[in-house]
């Protein structure tokens, strides 16, 4: 490569960072459609769970689906909460948000009681398994 010009190399290095950026762009829209499609059909199978009154399904040789509960949260007032983090010691509560696992050993630990600052919403989802036949 050094016989190939400074105006060369930096003009192919730009075309193809542009590429690379085109083709990540293409590539999160082909990713938001499919998740958009997945939570549709996860939400359809959680009201076909609900409507017969089961907590999942079985289909031979495909899979198997089994309601879940994720709890989910956020901060209601942050600087409440940061200042009882740092009185109990419990920094470790957040990552780039607030630790939703965290949160529910403190609930599950103090009878369901949830920490100043902190809401918390629960929502039921669908768990989808492949089969291994």
């Amino acid at each position: 490569m050094t016989d190939v010009t400074v105006d060369r190399l930096v003009a192919t290095y730009i075309k193809i960072r542009d590429a690379r950026a085109a083709a990540s762009s293409e590539h999160k829209k082909r990713d938001a459609a499919l998740k958009e499609q997945l939570d549709l059909i996860n939400n359809a199978l959680l009201a076909k769970a609900h409507e017969a009154g089961v907590t999942g399904f079985k289909v031979a040789g495909v899979g198997t689906t089994y309601i879940d509960v994720e709890l989910r949260c956020s901060g209601a007032d942050w600087g409440v909460f940061y200042n009882w983090m740092k009185e109990n010691d419990a920094l470790d509560m957040l990552e780039r948000r607030i630790k939703s696992t965290e949160i529910k050993k403190y609930m599950d630990e103090h009878e369901g009681a949830i920490p100043p600052g902190v809401n918390t919403f629960s929502q039921q989802i669908m768990k989808i398994r492949k089969s291994s036949v």
